[in-house]
């Protein structure tokens, strides 16, 4: 567990306002045709590691810039995604965001969960629900992801992605190297459990409205 002092100091550096420039939903949903192709199939999965690709529809839109950037200047790893987004502009990049952000599910979704105990996973959930919200759908910050309803296994790989090193970011990997194997899969399993705004965009369904 992270001491007290620095989790006040992570709670107030978080709470900072981040000035985000609106995209162009129009345009993102022209160029979101790409993304559909893997994020707009139902239980579509990456093929090694093996898991559900991540539901983007009602994300943040500051949160899917910023790992969209991530991917593009090589912080985050995965060889289909840093070859997408290194292609795109900052607007491009500002306007995809926006348009995913604005997708809204018709119910609240819960997300796959193979393995894991809930339970354990809530118990165990201090440092998270205290930025991403008791049930993870109500983040602190506009660049911290929802997290409730999301796959379970891509939780998983993500947050021990962060334990490695392998995705650098301050907080998130002082956190995850605290957690083992087991936690990491307790945790996925109860955010994944929770009802939230998180969805797969399906093709013919897409929206510009905001």
């Amino acid at each position: 567990m992270l001491p007290a002092a620095m989790r006040t100091v992570f709670l107030l550096l978080a709470a900072i306002p981040l000035a985000v420039a609106a995209g162009d939903l129009a345009v993102g949903a022209e160029r979101a045709e790409t993304c559909l192709g893997c994020h707009g199939v139902k239980g579509y999965r990456n093929t090694y590691p093996s898991y559900y690709v991540p539901k983007i529809g009602g994300q943040q839109a500051a949160y899917l810039e910023a790992a969209l950037a991530a991917y593009g200047e090589s912080r985050r790893a995965h060889p289909t995604m840093a070859a997408q987004a290194g292609r795109l502009s900052e607007e491009e990049i500002r306007d995809l965001a926006a348009f995913f952000a604005a997708q809204e599910p018709a119910v609240r979704q819960v997300g796959a969960v193979q393995r894991g105990d809930p339970r354990a996973g809530a118990e165990r959930a201090e440092e998270c629900i205290a930025c991403h919200g008791e049930r993870g759908d109500a983040p602190i910050a506009p660049d911290y992801p929802k997290l409730a309803g999301q796959h379970a296994d891509y939780l998983a790989v993500t947050l021990k992605r962060y334990r490695s090193g392998e995705i650098r970011h301050d907080i998130m990997n002082s956190i995850a190297e605290g957690l083992s194997d087991r936690e990491i899969v307790d945790l996925s399993a109860y955010f994944a459990a929770q009802e939230g705004d998180l969805h797969t965009v399906r093709r013919g369904r897409l929206s510009a409205a905001p």
